[in-house]
């Protein structure tokens, strides 16, 4: 949900630079953080200052915040080395884990925000595809049958 909301704020087009464009883009920024539950913890962690980029940074990378998704896919890796067979998974969760750190939230911009978004998104698709693969196939299989035979 992180990821879905940051994208749709972020498409937000506000008029060019004047002082009622950065009032109105700081207030868009802390409706993002009041959105996931944020804006408390970002004034302790970051600051005052409400800016895109920052919190951008904060609800995607920053490790202490529950809810950003660098703590979350931390948290993904933790539980999947808890269970049996979790080789396939976790070499998903840890290549979207790689995929975020190595990218440069500092030149973020509206234009290529949608597409990293995008990619983070597909991501996690992914994971929740390779964890459903792997525990929760026999009950997939197991219910087909039925469907069938009450049809």
């Amino acid at each position: 949900m992180t990821t879905r909301i940051l994208d749709v704020n972020s498409a937000v087009r506000l008029p060019d630079e004047t002082a009622a464009a950065e009032t109105a883009r700081e207030r868009l920024w802390m409706s993002t953080l009041n959105a996931l539950s944020a804006y408390q913890m970002y004034r302790l962690h970051v600051g005052v200052h409400v800016s895109g980029p920052e919190v951008m940074r904060f609800l995607l990378a920053d490790p202490h915040f529950p809810r950003s998704v660098s703590h979350c896919l931390g948290e993904i890796e933790n539980c999947l080395c808890d269970l049996v067979n979790y080789e396939e998974p976790l070499k998903v969760a840890r290549h979207a884990w790689k995929r975020l750190d190595g990218a440069r939230l500092d030149d973020l911009t509206a234009d290529n925000l949608h597409d990293r978004l995008d990619q983070m998104q597909g991501d996690l698709a992914e994971l929740h595809t390779a964890i459903s693969r792997q525990y929760f196939h026999l009950h997939q299989h197991s219910a087909l049958p039925e469907q069938t035979l009450s049809q």
